[in-house]
């Protein structure tokens, strides 16, 4: 067993190795990692999704349409929660760890030829989706941007369609401090003539209707062009469609579904395929339930929109229930803007620190929470703190653990702490 885990291992301090690099915009280290691999970014189809909130889940939808359609879909998507084979899947399934490293090994062999190319993490593993994507023989991928859009690796595709999802402020050191900055940034994406879905609306619609304008690209926004009503019907240029049941929770997310029935309808799927795939498409760290007594609730939420929308799902399926928070946040988030919005309504605040580098302070942490809610405890292991909310929680009461993926990530571990394992499966 330890000899066959050994090359996984190996390869996952490679990616630890490179992720030190930290985050590069750029597009120059990604067309030559392209060209030595041999272009395979465009042996397959593309759908391409940018956005601030939403872009996960609309591309977990989008593949899970397609892949009921009896496509060859490709998935790649971030960041991963368990297990980084997370990122890389096929009709639903994560690529096998055999070829996860025989991939990676061949990829760093070519970067090693070249002392001068020096790719991040985010990079390779960009690559290794396309490669693997390419030699799998896929009919069409879907593919979520990592950060921004136009400087992001994976924008060297040339999709089908494009997609943008909603638009907040994040990662305003890298991608500008307003709406509009943040719009054009994301907008990156848009290519010459082909269509963009979108939910994005105010300033940041009106900056991607000008450069839809300038790239001759047809733009479709939600509330004007596609529209959705109830639980949940969605009409389109395309078509409509009617009865659409899905297991993802919270209003918000039926912008996600409307966009992802569009985009399906667009690429020529009947509606009872379309249905299927909403239906069956299931998202790990978006406000999933992992205990019932006491209820303790996970999501990745990790900017305001997110937090927002957490803190309504949560209003809209347990009404009344007061709730204890788990938080840890990382340092180049908006960390005062996200805790806003959902600090203030905990009885309970339990600040903790995602296992990355980019982890802030407790102290950072504990006076911005306290500007929102007194009742604030600073436990930095993140098994003590759930532990610790766990046996604070009163009956009727919710533990709500969420503010970074890297915290979610941890929590597998926890099955001391819980009665029973952790659903993984």
């Amino acid at each position: 067993m330890r000899s066959r885990r050994l090359p996984f291992i190996n390869a996952l301090k490679y990616l630890e190795e490179l992720s030190r690099l930290g985050i590069r915009m750029g597009l120059e280290n990604m067309e030559r990692l392209m060209e030595l691999l041999g272009n395979p970014h465009k042996a397959f189809k593309s759908v391409h999704i940018g956005g601030t909130v939403g872009k996960g889940s609309t591309a977990n939808l989008i593949a899970s349409i397609l892949s009921q359609k009896g496509l060859k879909c490709g998935l790649f998507t971030s960041p991963h929660i368990y297990d980084v084979r997370e990122r890389f899947r096929i009709n639903g399934k994560m690529i096998e760890k055999g070829e996860f490293v025989s991939l990676l090994r061949e990829i760093k062999g070519k970067i090693e030829k070249f002392p001068d190319l020096h790719p991040t993490q985010f990079e390779v593993h960009t690559a290794l989706a396309f490669l693997w994507f390419a030699r799998r023989n896929c009919d069409i991928a879907v593919v979520e941007v990592g950060l921004g859009g136009r400087l992001d690796a994976t924008n060297i595709l040339f999709p089908l369609i494009t997609i943008i999802t909603d638009i907040g402020i994040d990662h305003t050191d890298l991608l500008g401090s307003t709406i509009e900055e943040i719009a054009r940034e994301k907008g990156g994406i848009i290519k010459e003539g082909i269509p963009l879905l979108t939910s994005a609306s105010e300033g940041a619609l009106e900056v991607l209707k000008k450069q839809c304008e300038e790239k001759g690209a047809p733009i479709f926004p939600l509330g004007e062009k596609i529209f959705y009503e109830g639980e949940l019907a969605v009409y389109t240029p395309w078509g409509e469609v009617k009865g659409i049941r899905s297991r993802l929770k919270g209003a918000h997310q039926r912008k996600n579904i409307a966009l992802s029935v569009a985009a399906g309808l667009y690429l020529g799927c009947a509606e009872e395929t379309i249905r299927e795939g909403v239906k069956k498409a299931r998202i790990r760290g978006r406000f999933e339930v992992v205990r019932r007594n006491p209820l303790v609730i996970i999501d990745g939420a990790h900017n305001p929109p997110a937090m927002k929308a957490l803190r309504k799902t949560l209003e809209q399926y347990f009404p009344g229930r007061k709730f204890i928070l788990v938080i840890g946040m990382l340092r180049d988030k908006p960390i005062e803007e996200s805790m806003r919005e959902i600090v203030p309504y905990a009885t309970l605040v339990v600040l903790t620190t995602p296992p990355s580098e980019r982890s802030p302070s407790l102290k950072m942490l504990s006076e911005i929470a306290r500007k929102f809610n007194p009742k604030v405890v600073e436990i930095g292991e993140n098994e003590e703190a759930v532990r610790f909310a766990l046996s604070q929680a009163k009956e009727d009461e919710v533990v709500l653990i969420t503010g970074s993926f890297y915290l979610l990530g941890a929590l597998p571990n926890l099955k001391r702490v819980f009665s029973k394992l952790w659903p993984l499966s």
